[in-house]
């Protein structure tokens, strides 16, 4: 995998130190934990994406920073699982803090729990909570877990995640004209507080709207719900028959 990633210059990713339990497991069958393995095979670099890392051990954090390993993390996704990748080790939270590459992710599955903008609500306060710290991850920094460091992570940080020259144009428009808004003096962390994504008004890619006064420009989304019901329908009657 590390001579086709090196060939092609392909960024690639897995679960990495999840888990409380999962040193201990992966030692026992192969001698090494996970990420112990992976430096050994030359794969702890910048171009892994190490998903949901929070339980490393002090030396292999700091073998993360010094490879430019690229966390991703799924912060709105954990309160509906019950699970304490936030705040049980704060690990995360401390990458923020060193200045490591993190980047959110929604991981919604079938589940929906929101989009991007509900990742950087969770982001934001669930890793300021954790701390006691609100300078963890400031509006600001939860915009880049979003944004920029996402665009690096998967190599494309020379064409997308930020509005600059060369760059292809990638907007997101939101309407203001709210009481939410018009009351406040930081319309960012106004957005993340009390917006979401329903109020994102029209979506902007390379410079075509594909998404404009919140309704897709592309498809009928009445008929593409209609497409998945059937689907869904279809799959149940085969996976449970009458």
């Amino acid at each position: 995998m590390g001579e086709i990633a090196a060939r092609y210059q392909s960024p690639y990713a897995t679960h990495l130190a999840p888990l409380r339990n999962e040193a201990a497991a992966v030692k026992a069958v192969f001698g090494r934990t996970a990420i112990e393995r992976f430096d050994a095979l030359g794969l702890l670099t910048h171009r892994l994406i190490a998903v949901h890392t929070n339980h490393a051990t002090e030396r292999e954090y700091q073998r993360l920073l010094e490879t430019g390993v690229h966390i991703c993390h799924s912060p709105a996704h954990y309160g509906m699982l019950g699970e304490s990748s936030t705040s049980e080790t704060r690990q995360i939270a401390r990458f923020l803090r060193d200045g490591a590459p993190v980047s959110c992710s929604t991981d919604g599955g079938i589940t929906y729990i929101g989009g991007m903008p509900e990742a950087m609500r969770a982001a934001h306060l669930g890793h300021n909570e954790a701390t006691n710290d609100n300078t963890t991850c400031p509006p600001t920094t939860a915009l880049l877990t979003a944004t920029r460091n996402g665009a690096n992570a998967l190599g494309w940080g020379d064409q997308i995640g930020s509005i600059e020259p060369g760059k292809q144009a990638d907007l997101v428009l939101v309407d203001m004209d709210d009481w939410r808004y018009r009351g406040g003096h930081h319309p960012l962390r106004t957005f993340l507080i009390a917006g979401g994504s329903k109020d994102v008004d029209s979506v902007m890619v390379a410079g075509e709207l594909v998404v404009h006064h919140g309704r897709s420009t592309r498809f009928d989304e009445a008929e593409l719900f209609a497409d998945y019901q059937q689907a869904t329908q279809s799959v149940r009657a085969r996976i449970r028959p009458k």
